[in-house]
C-alpha cells in the first residue's frame, strides 16, 4: 500500500499513521480502507489501516518476509528441520533391534521493535530441510538482515537416530539441534528415544519439538522397528522440514 505524509509546523515531512473521516453525526470514525475511481472507473485500494499480521514458512528453502506498514513489534520464532530415524536390525530370523529416534531441531525466538522507517524492509529467512529416513540430519533454519538489520537467529536442525546394531544393541536417538542469537529464548531440541532390543525390536520414538508461541515445533523421526511376535515392523520414518513464524505487531 502507499504511504501518506503531512508537513508539521516546523516544516518536517510525518508519516501518517491512521485517517479519521466524520459521519454524519459528528462523530470522528477510523478509516479502515480507503479507495480512489481511476480513468477507466474501477475502484482501487490505496489504503487499509494494519491491525497485525502473521508469516508462516513451513516449506524448505529460502524467503524474503517484508515488514509491513503500521507495524510496532513483531515477534520471531525459529525451529531447525528436524532429523529421520535409524534403521532397524534384521538378524534373518524373523527378529531384531529397532533404530533409534531423530532428534528434534532447536528453537529460538526474538521480540523486535519496529518504526515507521522500517516499514517495507526486509528480512532474509531460510527453512531447514527435513532429514531423510534412516539418520538423515535435518537442516538448520534462520533469519538474519535483509534490509533490515537484525542480530542473526539461528536454529540448527536435529542428528539423526542411529541403526541397530544386534539383537541386544538397538539404535540410539539423535540429540536435539541447539540454537543461537535469540533475544528472548534459545532451547535445544528434544532428543530422539533409543530403539528397543529383540524383546520387542520397537523403534525409538523422535524427539519432541520445543513449545512456542505461536505452535510447538515438529518432532523427529520414529527408528525402524524389527518384525516379532507384536508385528511386521517398519522402516525408519523421516523427519519434517523446519518452521518459522514472524508475527506483526500494530
Amino acid at each position: 500500500m502507499a504511504r501518506f505524509f503531512a508537513i508539521d509546523a516546523s516544516s518536517i515531512a510525518r508519516q501518517i499513521q491512521r485517517f479519521f473521516a466524520v459521519d454524519g453525526g459528528g462523530v470522528s470514525r477510523q478509516i479502515q480502507r480507503a479507495f480512489v475511481i481511476d480513468s477507466g472507473g474501477t475502484a482501487r485500494q490505496f489504503y487499509q489501516f494494519f491491525t497485525g499480521s502473521k508469516v508462516t514458512l513451513n516449506t524448505a528453502g529460502t524467503f524474503t518476509v517484508i515488514i509491513p506498514g503500521g507495524a510496532t513489534s513483531g515477534l520471531l520464532e525459529v525451529w531447525g528441520g528436524t532429523a529421520g530415524g535409524g534403521q532397524r536390525y534384521l538378524d534373518g530370523s524373523g527378529g531384531g533391534s529397532g533404530g533409534g529416534g531423530g532428534g528434534a531441531g532447536g528453537y529460538s525466538k526474538s521480540t523486535i521493535p519496529f518504526v515507521s522507517a522500517n516499514w517495507n524492509q526486509t528480512m532474509n529467512v531460510t527453512v531447514g530441510a527435513a532429514g531423510a529416513a534412516a539418520g538423515g540430519s535435518g537442516g538448520f533454519s534462520s533469519i538474519t538482515s535483509g534490509s533490515f538489520s537484525i542480530a542473526t537467529m539461528h536454529a540448527n536442525g536435529g542428528t539423526g537416530g542411529n541403526p541397530g546394531v544386534n539383537d541386544s544393541t538397538p539404535g540410539t536417538g539423535g540429540p536435539g539441534g541447539t540454537s543461537t542469537g535469540g533475544n528472548a529464548a534459545n532451547i535445544t531440541g528434544g532428543n530422539g528415544q533409543i530403539g528397543q532390543d529383540n524383546s520387542t525390536g520397537a523403534g525409538g520414538l523422535g524427539g519432541s519439538g520445543v513449545p512456542g508461541i505461536n505452535a510447538t515445533g515438529p518432532s523427529g523421526g520414529a527408528g525402524g522397528s524389527a518384525p516379532n511376535g507384536m508385528g511386521p515392523g517398519h522402516a525408519p520414518f523421516a523427519g519434517l522440514p523446519g518452521l518459522v513464524i514472524i508475527q506483526f505487531f500494530a
